[in-house]
């Protein structure tokens, strides 16, 4: 879909919604080119706004675009475009276009129930760069937006947005209706691609719903796949602030655990196949000298 809405306009959009999006502006240009040096469009997975000029040159600098998009990291780049060789344009001219690509919000959070402990959370977390979801069926509880950084959604049935959710979300169940947990948790269990999930309430409360679920059919896998009570326990009291700062320190400390965890995926060094990779290479010219693995303590 392509909007007239002015680039600056759809970037502070892109921003606020925390979706992955591309800033691309002419540089410069040689010849003939649709639009002149700092004309700028912003693009992202599914749109794009304003326009470098329309024709061939934009399909093709859309399409670089959505593959930065997809590869989900923060860069820049500058791409070429002869329009008659790379275009197919019959102008002649050149233009170069750089390409910076905003990967977004780092999470995404998804509050069920705006009472007193998402309302003392929120602002608490509204600092970071992440997206933030509160969802009720109480209209009257979702009127703050805290300056536009937290998305409200007004549900008569809240378990409806679990299908609008992206994979790998943080996920906390915060409401004041004991059945609606329920069902949450069941929804949001059933669905199985939550990055966390805790449930506001007591240990006996987590216990029921334990057993319950057990008796639903959910496995134990399944079962133990979510926080309740939510928060550290190392961070006691009842008021809403102190069950609010709880909560938004096991957030934090489950964002970094699993970054961490992704970060040593990407770079951790498989010994087994270097080593291997080395002795082939050394008896490949001819040293018959073994690389061991380094023993460790």
């Amino acid at each position: 879909m392509i909007s007239k809405t002015p680039w600056f306009e759809a970037a502070a959009d892109r921003r606020h919604r925390g979706q992955p999006w591309v800033l691309a502006t002419v540089l410069s240009t040689q010849g003939s080119a649709p639009r002149n040096s700092g004309t700028k469009m912003v693009i992202d997975a599914r749109s794009s706004a304003d326009t470098l000029g329309g024709g061939q040159l934009e399909f093709l600098v859309i399409a670089r675009a959505r593959e930065l998009i997809s590869d989900g990291r923060e860069r820049q780049l500058l791409e070429h475009f002869p329009l008659s060789s790379r275009a197919g344009q019959c102008c002649g001219g050149s233009v170069t276009v750089l390409l910076e690509c905003f990967a977004g919000a780092e999470l995404q959070l998804h509050i069920f129930g705006a009472g007193h402990v998402a309302r003392a959370l929120l602002p608490v977390l509204a600092p970071l760069e992440w997206q933030l979801h509160c969802i009720d069926n109480r209209a009257e509880l979702l009127e703050d937006d805290l300056d536009g950084r937290v998305h409200n959604h007004f549900l008569t049935d809240p378990v409806a947005h679990i299908s609008r959710m992206n994979p790998g979300a943080f996920v906390l169940i915060l409401t004041q209706d004991h059945a609606l947990d329920y069902r949450l948790l069941s929804a949001l269990l059933d669905r199985d691609d939550c990055a966390y999930l805790g449930m506001i309430g007591s240990r006996t409360k987590a216990q029921r719903f334990r057993r319950r679920l057990a008796g639903d059919g959910f496995i134990q896998g399944q079962v133990d796949k979510f926080y309740s009570p939510v928060g550290l326990s190392e961070v006691p009291g009842k008021k809403p602030a102190e069950v609010a700062i709880s909560i938004a320190a096991q957030l934090l400390a489950e964002k970094h655990r699993l970054t961490a965890s992704e970060e040593q995926k990407s770079t951790g060094i498989n010994w087994k196949t270097l080593r291997e990779s080395l002795n082939s290479n050394l008896t490949a010219s001819g040293n018959s000298t073994k690389v061991r693995k380094r023993e460790t303590s």
